[in-house]
């Protein structure tokens, strides 16, 4: 019903926007990720929703891409995961993070998520194999399984402690490292750079 509502960003939560287009204000379900990335308020905002209607209730859930967007719908669909633990595994893994989580069967890294046990975890992983070229629309099969390396994890960690937002240094390090594929570079080296191109 509604494919994406792009409007003026009202109010900020974890859990949650509100979004005013055309005098309305939207209440949209969001991703825990997104709050870390967020725009400032009274700023524009494009969200891809998904509209979950129920006997009991009607909820607007809003992504930043519309892979996560779809990734939401095929995860909705799992037995035993549902609108709700849905949205906290895509926001605790990207869609990359994800995809190489089940194509490398890693039931650890998936039972990590919050409310996702061994069993769940288990089915999920079942359920979304062979799901997953199609889950991520026109995306790179390769980029979507690909392996974060523990140089990227050590680094977009220190940079979150430095102050970036999870995104922000997600960018950074990608492309610092997209630039540099021939060198070998140390932690060190890419936070340099990192605070060199701030």
């Amino acid at each position: 019903m509604y494919d994406f509502i792009q409007g003026t960003l009202k109010a900020c939560h974890p859990n949650h926007v509100t979004l005013e287009n055309g005098g309305i204000g939207y209440l949209i379900l969001t991703p825990i990720s997104l709050f870390q990335s967020m725009p400032k308020i009274e700023t524009k905002l494009l969200l891809y929703t998904h509209l979950v209607v129920r006997e009991d209730s009607m909820r607007l859930f809003g992504f930043e891409t519309p892979a996560e967007k779809q990734l939401f719908i095929s995860l909705s669909d799992v037995s035993g995961i549902g609108p709700k633990t849905a949205l906290s595994i895509i926001g605790h893994k990207t869609p990359s993070e994800l995809g190489a989580a089940i194509a490398t069967s890693d039931i650890a890294s998936l039972s990590s998520i919050p409310g996702i046990g061994k069993k769940t975890a288990e089915r999920l992983f079942l359920e979304m194999k062979d799901k997953l070229p199609k889950m991520l629309l026109n995306e790179d099969l390769s980029s979507c399984v690909r392996e974060i390396s523990t140089l990227e994890q050590d680094a977009q960690h220190a940079l979150m402690g430095l102050g970036y937002k999870k995104g922000a240094a997600e960018k950074a390090i990608a492309k610092i490292l997209s630039g540099k594929k021939d060198e070998n570079l140390s932690l060190s080296d890419v936070l340099k750079l990192a605070l060199q191109t701030n």
